[in-house]
């Protein structure tokens, strides 16, 4: 799934994911590790969030601003778009935290007015992904963002054509 983000408080959207994310594999060492030594590990500071914003923005162009943290892959990268727009992609970070997590994470936290849809499905290789690392999710919550997706309303304006829900 593709979102654009130009919008949307990209230190929150930071925090948001990295409270939605679940460690995995070495990662829950190096989280335990950081936890048990006292270190923060409940969420990502804020002035670490602007920092890793500031790089981002002075490289303007597309990349990764954040891979894993505490262990937890957060998965976010931007994409600066000659108009002015960031789209981000939900693959990395749902491949890794469970099918519809990005969606999820921003449902619990900004305005659906906010939040702007430019892709609703995933690629083969990233269908591929959540059937190898088997992460488990409701099959209930599943059918619930497939309608929700469905049932997205189209919108075109002078940002381009996106899915918003209603």
């Amino acid at each position: 799934m593709e979102f654009i983000i130009t919008d949307l408080d990209k230190v929150l959207l930071i925090q948001t994911l990295y409270a939605h994310a679940e460690a995995h594999g070495i990662g829950r060492a190096e989280y335990a590790v950081k936890d048990f030594k006292g270190l923060l590990v409940s969420g990502i500071p804020i002035h670490e969030c602007k920092e890793l914003l500031q790089i981002a923005e002075e490289n303007g162009h597309s990349q990764r601003v954040v891979d894993y943290y505490n262990g937890k892959p957060v998965k976010l990268g931007f994409h600066f778009k000659r108009n002015g727009e960031i789209i981000t992609s939900s693959s990395s970070y749902d491949e890794r935290n469970g099918k519809y997590r990005f969606l999820e994470a921003l449902l619990n936290v900004f305005d659906l007015d906010e939040i702007m849809i430019t892709k609703k499905g995933y690629n083969e290789f990233v269908r591929d992904g959540f059937k190898e690392k088997g992460i488990k999710q409701p099959e209930a919550k599943m059918i619930e963002f497939a309608y929700m997706l469905k049932n997205m309303v189209k919108v075109k304006d002078d940002r381009g054509i996106y899915w918003k829900l209603m």
